[in-house]
């Protein structure tokens, strides 16, 4: 089901730019937000296509699993060159680093590195892998491959971090839920927002970038993607339930920083995002239901599948969804106590399956030969078909 797509000009929101009373650079024109209208009605979230119809698998990598190389949780993936760097913040508490092809080749720091490795990110300028320590207070500085480089200390504590292009954002400092915008050397430009400025609403991090530029982050209950570039924070994304429940209040911002709030937001319920040059992608909660939705940023339409789709590429219980973009590659990923379990309920002469499908499995019995639902997962490097 397409969904229709309403932008508003840049005319409309310099007004509320005007209105609100920000101070800024004058030659700084926004992009204009998009609006992603989603209807109520029950029939539009019975999806009949299959996965294959909105995602072109690239390749599937199995990551090696060892005595050493073992993942307990996947906090966050990303995607440099050619080799895949994990978070696993919550069990193993340190960052693993494998090939592309999925062989273990060592980590960033050990356990005894940092208090609790929070987050990581990218200095793309400098080629370095920035790990949060943010019990210590501190980021620590690693070449791509794993050697240690230095440390930038912070005055205040934080939890997740982003580059935005000529600094860097920070969710945490006085109150958990603040965005903190910092030089690269950690010195505190701004702060207090949006917890004074957006009706006190929870931020969820963590922030994510689309490009080397750009980062976007949203608040928990609200349904509006918000874009941080320099030092101006801006909404992009705005999913309407077409159900409104508040107006935020008119405020100026903090000194330095440039805000432009929408002038209505629904109580929407968006779990999970990413965005790429190409496309957005979202997780919610609509009516009790699982969604999925994807943006195509080129034809502006906007697609919903469900959790029920129709799995004819990974043959799993339920589809996977992206926990990380590069480009417009995005990676998923596939647990093998989920998927063998499932693939028990599967076989070749299964009657009903087409060719590609049958290639499909094939694949993805293969892929399973020698696992066993303790193995690392399976990342699934994907891109969208175009709407």
């Amino acid at each position: 089901m397409l969904f229709y797509i309403k932008r508003i000009e840049g005319l409309a929101l310099m007004l509320i730019f005007v209105l609100l009373g920000c101070k800024g650079n004058k030659n700084h024109v926004p992009s204009p937000m998009v609006i992603l209208h989603v209807t109520d009605s029950s029939t539009s979230w019975q999806s009949s296509d299959r996965l294959s119809d909105l995602i072109t698998p690239i390749r599937f990598v199995p990551l090696e699993r060892s005595e050493v190389a073992n993942i307990g949780n996947v906090d966050k993936l990303l995607a440099i060159d050619d080799k895949f760097y994990i978070l696993d913040k919550s069990s193993a508490k340190c960052v693993f680093i494998f090939s592309s092809d999925g062989k273990y080749l060592g980590t960033i720091g050990s356990p005894t590195s940092y208090k609790l490795p929070n987050d990581i990110t990218y200095d793309a300028a400098n080629r370095e892998l920035w790990v949060l320590d943010g019990g210590n207070r501190k980021i620590l500085r690693y070449s791509l491959e794993g050697n240690y480089h230095g440390d930038i200390l912070l005055d205040f504590y934080c939890e997740n971090f982003e580059f935005h292009g000529t600094g860097v954002g920070f969710i945490g400092g006085r109150q958990e839920d603040d965005l903190l915008l910092a030089d690269t050397t950690g010195k505190k430009l701004t702060s207090d927002f949006p917890m004074n400025a957006i009706n006190c609403l929870r931020l969820v991090d963590p922030l994510v970038k689309s490009d080397d530029t750009t980062a976007f982050f949203r608040e928990y209950l609200n349904d509006t993607i918000y874009r941080i570039k320099d030092d101006w924070v801006y909404p992009a994304f705005y999913v309407d339930f077409g159900t409104h429940k508040f107006i935020p209040p008119k405020t100026t911002a903090p000194p330095g920083l440039h805000v432009l709030i929408p002038p209505a937001s629904s109580m929407g319920q968006i779990n999970h995002f990413l965005v790429s040059p190409s496309f957005v992608t979202f997780s919610f909660q609509y009516q009790g239901k699982a969604l999925y939705a994807i943006y195509d940023r080129a034809s502006k339409k906007l697609k919903t599948y469900s959790r029920s789709a129709n799995n004819d590429l990974t043959f799993d219980k339920y589809p996977p969804y992206s926990i990380a973009a590069r480009r417009d590659t995005f990676y998923a990923l596939v647990q093998p106590y989920s998927l063998i379990p499932s693939l028990k309920n599967w076989s070749l002469d299964n009657a009903g399956l087409d060719s590609s499908e049958k290639l499909n499995l094939s694949r993805m019995i293969g892929i399973s030969n020698g696992m066993t639902e303790l193995s690392n997962p399976v990342i699934m490097a994907f891109t969208f078909n175009h709407l």
